[in-house]
């Protein structure tokens, strides 16, 4: 369930301009899950875009029109539920799986940004690195918080949802032989090589 208030701040129209400033807060409860671990979910975001505005400055001219941020910031707000699957987006199921967790992500006007829990704590470090139409990827450094991960110079995006915490199917890499353990395999190989070899010698 999507639900969104746009928000007109004011309009204006004579013979040779339009501006129009406007900004948007969509909710939506519904599940999202992570593809990599699909037991971290959240049921519910809001998403605030800041007020922005479309000008004509050059009617009846509108090859000029265009959409120009005026204030205020991207804000995202993530509230996580446990045992659900995704799609789920009955409202009542979803208020009783929350957990209490919750994540925000603030852009600020100068693209600096700030990921921070309900509780209040805040991580070390957070910056856009993907901007298109609106901020969608982010680089963060959130080791600060328990079990908080860095991204170490990738890019996590917004979509579904970010989740700035350790991903349990993520945390260890794919195992590899030892060093040691390849050496006696190595070994056990080549010792029946030199006890043939010894027997010739003999």
């Amino acid at each position: 369930m999507n639900i969104s208030f746009p928000k007109t701040f004011f309009a204006s129209l004579a013979l040779s301009s339009l501006v129009q400033v406007h900004g948007d807060v969509v909710n939506t409860v519904r599940v999202f899950c992570l593809p990599d671990d699909p037991s971290i979910c959240i049921g519910e975001k809001t998403t605030t875009e800041p007020k922005t505005s479309y000008e004509c400055p050059d009617l009846p001219d509108t090859s000029t029109c265009g959409y120009t941020v005026e204030s205020g910031t991207y804000n995202w707000e993530f509230i996580f539920v446990d045992g659900l699957s995704e799609g789920e987006g009955s409202d009542p199921v979803i208020q009783a799986a929350k957990t209490g967790l919750v994540v925000k992500v603030d852009v600020e006007e100068d693209l600096s940004c700030t990921i921070s829990t309900g509780d209040g704590q805040t991580c070390n470090s957070c910056e856009v690195c993907d901007f298109g139409d609106a901020p969608s990827s982010m680089i963060f450094d959130c080791l600060n918080l328990p079990d908080g991960r860095a991204t170490n110079g990738g890019c996590f995006s917004v979509e579904p949802f970010l989740y700035p915490f350790i991903v349990d199917s993520l945390a260890s890499p794919p195992s590899t032989p030892s060093s040691s353990a390849s050496h006696l395999a190595f070994g056990s190989l080549m010792l029946p090589l030199l006890v043939g070899v010894a027997g010739l010698l003999v």
